[in-house]
């Protein structure tokens, strides 16, 4: 497998090797690394792909970043909603209770009065 080159191994290369090497990159770093490079010899056009490089896998490194923070909000949002249903079930148990205990006591009050009589 042929040894992927250098940043400064590529400021000596042809233009050819320079756009396929861009093309390739998946690290940000090596570019940033052939802009500094690039930026000291004021080469432009270079330059301005070299950060049209960096900007573009910047965006995709957002635009994944997005995607799992969207999956994620959405994973949140159904977690809310079963927070909220279950809430509404206790507070419907919580009325049945509260409802049985009021008839018993009534029941037992009912049953106190007709035992003193």
């Amino acid at each position: 497998m042929k040894k992927r080159a250098t940043p400064k191994e590529l400021n000596r290369s042809d233009d050819n090797a320079l756009n396929e090497w861009l093309a390739t990159s998946t690290d940000p770093r090596e570019i940033q690394e052939l802009l500094g490079i690039e930026s000291s010899n004021c080469n432009g056009t270079l330059f301005e792909r070299s950060k049209a490089a960096i900007n573009i896998l910047v965006a995709e490194q957002q635009a994944k970043s997005a995607e799992k923070l969207e999956s994620q909000t959405r994973h949140l949002i159904c977690l809310t909603w079963a927070i909220v249903s279950l809430t509404f079930v206790l507070l419907l148990f919580t009325i049945y209770l509260y409802q049985d205990a009021h008839t018993a006591a009534q029941r037992e009050q009912t049953t106190q009065q007709h035992s003193n009589k």
